[in-house]
């Protein structure tokens, strides 16, 4: 499985985080400064195993904790059209 922002979505930078707008939603999100930590990374298309890793390495988290937390991330943004998924898989 591969990951990636949806090019159509729109995201700003905030003090403690980020903001995300899905125009054709018209739905605003806002992720805190580990989403977008993960958001930035999926900027470039990645594996969820790849996103994981670099959660353990930078924010010092168990590895099963950060599997689950992805897989948990990933099924959010993907039911708001806020990133893409191709590939077959899963976390």
């Amino acid at each position: 499985m591969i990951v990636s922002t949806n090019p159509d979505v729109v995201a700003c930078d905030l003090e403690d985080g980020l903001a995300i707008l899905n125009p054709h939603k018209g739905t605003y999100y806002s992720l805190n400064d580990v989403g977008r930590f993960v958001w930035l990374l999926m900027t470039t298309p990645v594996t969820p195993e790849s996103l994981c890793g670099a959660i353990v390495e930078n924010y010092d988290c168990d590895a099963h904790i950060a599997t689950a937390d992805i897989a948990t991330r990933i099924a959010e943004l993907q039911a708001a059209d806020l990133i893409r998924i191709s590939g077959h898989g899963s976390v």
